[in-house]
Order: structure tokens, then C-alpha cells, then sequence
């Protein structure tokens, strides 16, 4: 019978441990044994007559190797100086065969940190270091005359035993696996030493039950959550969509909001472009008649249900002096329009603001007397905005979200133009936590970025969804702000993504033909896509059926995207 235990890890150590001994005392002696014959050779003398063995007995008597060695009249100098030789040239060898090994492992599998685009030491300390960062101390901050790097940036982590810094007007897009540590490691560390307000999205409420009691020490703090998702936590703020709409350009900003919650611009439909531009302009004509008439929420959410409902907004728009000209009369143009082209835009205005029907939604945006909300005072107050939706199911609200944001961005931007140096001190931090999974970035909020020295961070969990115009990609690891890492690539964009949508896909602008621009993708990108082109339902507005070509991921070298010009290509 077998009683023998099998070894444990710690058995296995010290086997390797003793092995390794074993092999190092014998190639010592070998050593010591062949620089006794070296140096006998050099000095002229005989050779030794001892064995291997007598390499080791050397150490018991260094002052007279000869004794060992067996070997009469053999120098100590001497034999000592030739063993020091040979004992440094086997060394070296060693460690050249070991890094050889090693190089030659690596190439089945690379060194994240060594793929070419990845920051470097150099890299890090000229661009990202704490002594790059305090250089441009009195740019970013010209109101503080002794600026410490907290008031100007924020530390991300370590990358080859330097710290990196981000300055406040920089932008960063961080995509990486679900529970990689985005959060935890990047968004959350932003919102905790940001100098001034902070506005962060969110499709859970982690960010805010860690953050929320340490913002509230530096000022005031409202949460937005129309869809209830943090439970425990009142509804909050109630922020009304209709709000300031008198103005024509902020009905013209908040519509340009809601119509790109759609997503009707992002693919998969035909002409988006068009349509998303046509439920812009209806949009704003029937958030400015709200505001004008000053209708309640669930009267514009009626309007958007039936076009019908929609020609009390152009009474009010006529009736009233203070609206903007010609508004009403193309407002009362699309309503008058052939039926399949009026249908086709309602479904986008309905879209932008289906998450109404939900009557926890359409509360948290009726807000009552004494309730309003004013985002410059909330501003200047270094204020914190948590806002919580999802951009998936029946009550998302990744739209009104969008508006909102756009409504804050725009107002941040008017605050720095009358600034100091058109720059908004202290700056505004905009986490968009999950801002690949909630909506899609404007082009205002990048362009304003510059203009209002702000942070935008954006931490996206779904790769396919990813904010244009990335620069940078993060990779932090570890638990701990200290052991965090930092690196930074060029991240491949993607031109064209699998999209489909809902009934609104089958939209066509009138008198116009699709047309299917083949663009080359960068020939380093892992994935690129193919065109195919399928026939589709027709919309509800009782439209033709009609071809649209949709893009899948597949290993080819072309990207699709569609355009209300150009002939109607064949489908197979």
C-alpha cells in the first residue's frame, strides 16, 4: 500500500530550491577547478593533478589554492585574478541565455507594455508628469497664484515608477471590461478631487452612494433620477425639459439633445441624418411653444403623440409676439405635409420622448412651484449633478438625460465666455460614467471643452458604443491609488457597427435615394465590417418597402455607411 503524501507548493519550492543549489555548487567547482589549470598554464608551471572536486576544497583554504588543487608552486595572485575572470564570463553568459529564453517566450505572447503606441517612461514624465502639469499651473488656473497639483489635475496612477497627472482641460476615454476597475480606479477618484462642480452619468447608483456625503461638504448636490434606479434615495431634482425653451436657442439646444437620444444619426437607418435634423426642428418649435404657452409636460408629451394634437403649439406660436418668426410656419409645414413624410417625422419626435409614458419619468420632469432649477447658480455654487438613466428598455430615458446635459454644457460655456481669460475657474468635471450604454456625446460638448476648460472624463463599459474622437486608452490596475498603472494608445475607431432599430429604420427621405459609400478601414484595425443589403418592413407611416444596408462585423477591409444621395445599389 501507497502511505507516500503528495508535496504541497512549499514541497515543490524547496525541491527546486535544493536542485538549484546542487547544480550551482557543482558548476563552482568546475570553475574553481578549471582556473587552477588556466592560471597553472599562464604561469608555467604544471598542471594540476586534483579533480572536480578540488574546486570546492579551495574555498576551505583560500590563502593556498595550490594545497587543493594538488598543484605545487601555483601563484594565489594569480589563481584568484583568473577564477574572478571565469567566474564573471559564466555569469554573464547565464544571464544573456536566461534573457534569450525569455525574449524568445514573449513573442507568442507580447508585453502589453511594449506594443508600440504604449507611453513610455519618456513618454510619461514629458507629457504627464507632476512637474509637466505644475508647468502649465498659471494657464489653467490664472486665478491662483499658488496652484498645488490637486487644483489643477488629478492623479490617475503610476506608470513606470512616475506618477501621471491629467490637467483639468483634458479629455480621456477609458473602455475596458465590465468590473475592470473603471469606476472604482478612475471615476469615482475624479469626482472626489474635483476643484470645482461636477456634473456624472450613470446607469447604476455606485458612484453616487460613494461620493455623494463627500460632495456634499463642498457644496450642493441634486440627484436626477427619472426611472428610480437608486432605490432608498428620493426623486431629487425635477428638471423639466420645457425649461427656458422662451429663449429660442436654448429650445434649439435642448431639441438638439433629445433628437440625438434617438440615435436615428447613428446608422442603421436610412437618410438618419435627415430624419434626425427634421425631429430637431419639430422638436424645438414644440419646446418653445410649451414654454411660450406655459404648458405642463404631459400637454407637449400629447403633442408629440399625434401630429393633429401638434397644430395647438402653431396656435400658440402665431398667437404670441415673442415667438421666434417662422417657426410656426414650419412647424404648420410639416403637419401639412404628405402623410407618409409627417408620419415618418413624428416617430422620431415621438422616439426623443417616449420615456414620458412612464408616470415616474413624467414626474421627475414636472416639477412644481419653487422647484426650478437654475444650472448657473448651481455652477457657481461648485454644485454636484448625479444622473442616473439606461438607454435599454421601455422607460429608458438616455434622451432626456442627453438634453440635460446639453442644457448644462451650453450653460458652462456662456459662464466661461464672460470669464476671466473665457475660461470656467474652477473647472467643470463631466464623469460620464457608462456614457456608451446611456447616449452618445454631442459635438458641442467636445467642441465646448477647450472654450471651457472642463474635465470630461468618460468611462464607456461597451466597446461598440464608444465615444468618437478618442485619444487615449487607460488601463488601471490594482486596489490602490498608489499602484495604479498608466498607459496610453491610439485606440482603432470603428466606421461603421451592426445596427437594428425599431420600425424607424425603414425611414426614407423623400425624393432622395439611398446610396452606400464604401470607406477603407485602417489596415491595423482587428475588426472592420461588411456591406450587406437586405429588404425591410415598411415604417408605419405605410411607406414602399426598400433596401437598407446594414453593416456586421466581419474580417474585411471596407466600411459602410448610407447617404440620401447617389444611386440605389443592387441587392443580392
Amino acid at each position: 500500500m501507497n502511505t507516500s503524501q503528495p508535496q504541497g507548493p512549499l514541497g515543490d519550492e524547496l525541491t527546486n530550491l535544493g536542485i538549484g543549489v546542487l547544480l550551482g555548487a557543482a558548476m563552482l567547482a568546475l570553475v574553481l577547478r578549471v582556473a587552477g589549470a588556466v592560471a597553472a598554464w599562464a604561469t608555467g608551471i604544471a598542471q594540476p593533478v586534483g579533480g572536480a572536486a578540488s574546486g570546492i576544497s579551495v574555498l576551505a583554504n583560500p590563502g593556498n589554492p595550490s594545497l587543493a588543487l594538488q598543484a605545487p608552486g601555483l601563484n594565489p595572485l594569480a589563481y584568484w585574478l583568473t577564477a574572478g575572470v571565469l567566474v564573471g564570463g559564466v555569469s554573464a553568459a547565464a544571464i544573456l541565455v536566461w534573457r534569450m529564453l525569455r525574449d524568445s517566450g514573449r513573442g507568442a505572447k507580447p508585453d502589453p507594455l511594449r506594443i508600440p503606441g504604449i507611453a513610455t517612461r519618456t513618454d510619461v514624465t514629458r507629457a504627464a508628469s507632476h512637474k509637466a502639469l505644475m508647468k502649465r499651473a498659471t494657464h489653467l488656473r490664472p486665478s491662483l497664484t499658488h496652484a498645488s497639483p490637486g487644483d489643477i489635475g488629478y492623479r490617475i496612477g503610476h506608470s513606470r515608477g512616475t506618477a501621471v497627472w491629467a490637467s483639468v482641460e483634458d479629455s480621456i476615454l477609458v473602455i475596458g471590461p465590465p468590473r475592470s476597475g473603471k469606476g472604482a480606479h478612475i471615476v469615482i477618484n475624479a469626482i472626489l478631487d474635483a476643484p470645482g462642480p461636477v456634473i456624472t452619468t450613470s446607469t447604476r447608483p455606485d458612484n453616487l452612494t460613494t461620493t455623494l456625503r463627500a460632495r456634499q461638504r463642498l457644496g450642493p448636490v441634486a440627484v436626477f433620477d427619472p426611472q428610480q434606479l437608486a432605490a432608498g434615495i428620493p426623486v431629487g431634482l425635477r428638471w423639466s425639459p420645457i425649461r427656458g425653451c422662451e429663449d429660442p436657442l436654448t429650445a434649439m439646444i435642448r431639441a438638439a439633445g433629445l433628437a440625438a437620444g434617438t440615435g436615428l444619426a447613428a446608422g442603421g437607418v436610412d437618410g438618419g441624418g435627415f430624419w434626425e435634423a427634421k425631429t430637431r426642428t419639430a422638436l424645438q418649435a414644440l419646446l418653445h411653444a410649451a414654454a411660450l404657452g406655459r404648458c405642463p409636460p404631459i400637454e407637449l408629451f400629447r403633442w408629440t403623440l399625434d401630429p393633429t394634437a401638434a397644430h395647438d403649439a402653431v396656435a400658440i406660436l402665431l398667437s404670441t409676439p415673442a415667438a421666434a418668426s417662422g417657426w410656426a410656419d414650419s412647424l404648420q409645414a410639416m403637419l401639412e405635409a404628405d402623410p407618409r413624410t409627417r408620419d415618418s417625422i413624428w416617430q422620431g419626435v415621438s422616439l426623443a420622448l417616449s420615456a414620458l409614458a412612464d408616470p415616474r419619468v413624467m414626474d421627475a420632469v414636472s416639477p412644481g412651484d419653487g422647484e426650478g432649477f437654475d444650472p448657473e447658480e448651481f455652477l457657481h455654487s461648485h454644485g454636484t449633478l448625479y444622473l442616473l438613466a439606461t438607454g435599454a428598455g421601455a422607460n429608458n430615458s438616455a434622451a432626456l438625460v442627453s438634453a440635460f446635459v446639453e442644457d448644462l454644457v451650453e450653460t458652462a460655456r456662456r459662464m466661461a465666455a464672460r470669464s476671466a481669460g473665457a475660461r470656467l475657474d474652477p473647472p467643470l468635471l463631466l464623469a460620464l460614467d457608462e456614457i456608451g450604454n446611456l447616449g452618445r456625446c454631442q459635438r458641442s460638448w467636445r467642441r465646448a471643452a477647450a472654450r471651457v476648460s472642463r474635465r470630461c472624463r468618460c468611462c464607456s463599459r461597451s466597446r461598440r458604443r464608444a465615444l468618437n474622437g478618442a485619444t487615449m486608452q487607460l488601463a488601471p490596475s490594482g486596489t490602490h491609488r498608489s499602484s495604479r498603472s498608466f498607459s496610453a494608445a491610439h485606440p482603432t475607431r470603428a466606421t461603421c457597427r451592426t445596427s437594428r432599430r425599431s420600425s424607424a429604420s425603414a425611414m426614407k427621405p423623400p425624393t432622395r435615394q439611398r446610396s452606400v459609400i464604401a470607406a477603407p478601414v485602417h489596415r491595423n484595425a482587428r475588426s472592420a465590417v461588411s456591406r450587406s443589403c437586405r429588404p425591410t418592413r415598411s415604417a408605419p407611416s405605410h411607406s414602399a418597402p426598400a433596401s437598407s444596408c446594414s453593416a456586421r462585423p466581419h474580417p474585411s477591409s471596407h466600411a459602410c455607411a448610407c447617404g440620401p444621395s447617389a444611386p440605389t445599389p443592387k441587392s443580392s
